[in-house]
């Protein structure tokens, strides 16, 4: 491994979400020149939270999260060390080092170039920039943890892999998803190994879980699983708000309303609206209607082309990357699922589906649709377009993938033996050398 190369995309990757953090700083939620107004006001919710943990307050019993407690706990000394903008530090730190990430997971079979490519790709992200460099969005540390079990799995470390995608379940727990197929991918390889790897991710939940089980199983399990579960008769209402004395700068646009918790805070609740779309309803009317038509078929088409999609990863199932495309498909089904049962699917969750496809890159082709499909989410509105774009990037590596089979460039990940590649083979050629020059010596 490089270690000079992972150190220059981490280094890009966190300087490139510092300076547009700075830009956060600088201008809030106010339009900054080349941005617009921020569409999502989420980090003043979790500053909110921290705020109520700090002032003794207990997440699910005290005031409603709904989220997994690590994200919350985490950023807790950081907001006691440095007040409002500090527990940004560790969701931008996520982000850079999931670039990290990504160049091992591809660099582990590929030249160092390939790697490098990949790991930019992500570091420079404008989808990940804007979300987690500027919004600090909650989708990190969720998809670093992620993308680390990922990349644990493939070096054949089961129980590490499993430990990460626990912890990265316990910062946000949509990547729940990903256990089956995790699970699935070991039980091929050793049945036992799997068994115990269930078995240490439930030990995991659990430790951290029982505690808020404890105080109050009820909300702790309705919050977590978005209202799906509940199992008393009373939820109390969410309560979050802005800091004591805080408004919104962009109200009435943000659907606001007073709250007092027990002459310890006092602020307003706000809602985070999609301002942008909000303007564009009013000011483009038929085009508004034509797209609403447009999402209604989409309900009925994507778990078609989902259900297309996975007969088609079947199909090249023995290509190197098909396990992060595996999984950036669970996800995305999860997320349509999400769509029609709890609320729209906003585009900050897909962080994760793009990670997980840019670590697929193995060759030109792939790496050209990974990164050009990348670039656009940002550009498509939250919700089912989302998902339709998703589907149609993964169903273009698929096409990649199967051109490199049929090109005889696959790297086959089960069962068969697989083409060295060429790092390997370099340093294969390396240690013959050396092994060569140390007998002429003798």
């Amino acid at each position: 491994m490089n270690h000079k190369a992972l150190a220059a995309v981490v280094g890009v990757a966190l300087v490139a979400r510092i300076v547009t953090s700075l830009f956060r700083i600088t201008y809030g939620i106010v339009p900054v020149p080349f941005v617009g107004p921020s569409p999502w006001t989420d980090y003043n919710l979790y500053v909110s939270d921290l705020h109520f943990v700090a002032s003794g307050y207990v997440p699910y019993r005290d005031f409603g999260f709904w989220y997994t407690p690590l994200f919350l706990y985490f950023l807790l000394p950081l907001y006691y060390l440095f007040g409002t903008f500090g527990p940004s530090l560790f969701i931008v730190l996520s982000d850079a080092l999931t670039a990290g990430i990504i160049f091992l997971i591809v660099a582990r079979r590929h030249e160092t170039r390939l790697a490098m490519v990949v790991g930019l790709a992500y570091a420079l992200l404008p989808f990940a920039l804007y979300n987690e460099g500027y919004l600090w969005l909650s989708s990190q540390p969720m998809t670093f943890f992620a993308l680390l079990s990922v990349y644990m799995l493939l070096k054949d470390k089961p129980y590490w892999s499993v430990a990460a995608l626990a912890i990265s379940v316990l910062f946000k727990q949509e990547v729940i998803i990903l256990l089956p197929l995790l699970i699935f991918w070991q039980f091929k390889r050793n049945p036992k190994k799997a068994l115990k790897g269930v078995v240490l991710f439930l030990t995991i939940i659990a430790v951290v879980s029982t505690p808020f089980l404890i105080l109050d199983a009820n909300n702790y399990l309705f919050e977590t699983s978005y209202g799906l579960i509940k199992t008393g008769l009373s939820v109390p209402f969410i309560v979050s708000a802005y800091p004591s004395g805080g408004t919104s700068p962009i109200y009435p646009l943000l659907a606001c309303m007073s709250t007092i918790v027990a002459g310890k805070f006092t602020g307003n609740v706000c809602s985070a609206g999609n301002l942008l779309s909000m303007n564009w309803i009013y000011t483009q009317p038929f085009a508004y209607r034509v797209v609403s038509s447009f999402t209604s078929m989409l309900v009925f088409l994507i778990p078609v082309l989902f259900g297309l999609l996975c007969v088609s990863l079947y199909a090249v199932r023995r290509a190197d990357g098909v396990l992060q495309l595996a999984f950036a498909s669970s996800i995305v089904g999860l997320l349509s699922l999400f769509e029609s049962t709890v609320s729209a699917a906003l585009a900050y969750y897909f962080i994760p589906v793009y990670a997980l496809i840019l670590s697929a890159s193995t060759g030109k082709k792939s790496l050209a649709v990974a990164i050009t499909g990348s670039l656009i989410p940002a550009l498509i509105p939250d919700g089912l377009f989302q998902t339709l774009f998703a589907i149609g990037v993964l169903f273009a590596l698929v096409v990649a993938k199967d051109r490199e089979i049929l090109n005889g460039r696959a790297r086959v990940e089960i069962g068969e033996p697989r083409t060295p590649s060429y790092v390997e083979v370099k340093r294969a050629d390396h240690r013959q050398a050396k092994s060569g020059f140390e007998s002429d010596a003798l």
